[in-house]
């Protein structure tokens, strides 16, 4: 009868604990929350070679963009939109869905791309795995 509950109480541990992992990390679709000057998470993972959903909430009080860049920039000065490979921007509380399109494995820098919103912290990592 022990044996037969902790098996029970082990499942369920294990069930939460990879429950918990998988919200962050599920390749199936990118969920971001926007505050003031940064992201929550700041890192994601997703399939390459796949559209992927993508939910990004702005709970600021100011819009805000989610960019993927082709190069990576060390300093808001380098921006140009022309390093840009996709985006999509969120006004103040707004709750916007879209579609990041299929892209080839690699690293990619994500940031904000309005004026002082990078040098304020707004950046993260998205990374694309076969």
């Amino acid at each position: 009868m022990k044996r037969a509950r902790a098996l029970v109480l082990l499942v369920a541990v294990i069930a939460i604990v990879m429950s918990a992992c998988s919200s962050d990390g599920d390749s199936d679709s990118v969920k971001v929350t926007a505050t003031d000057y940064q992201f929550s998470p700041d890192s994601w993972t997703i399939k390459a070679n796949t559209e992927t959903p993508i939910t990004v909430k702005n709970d600021a009080q100011v819009e805000h963009e989610w960019v993927i860049m082709k190069t990576e920039i060390m300093s808001e000065d380098e921006f140009a939109e022309d390093k840009v490979l996709w985006e999509t921007e969120a006004e103040a509380g707004e709750s916007k869905s879209d579609t990041i399109p299929a892209l080839e494995a690699g690293t990619y820098q994500i940031i904000c791309g309005l004026e002082g919103h990078f040098k304020a912290g707004m950046k993260g990592t998205l990374t694309v795995e076969e």
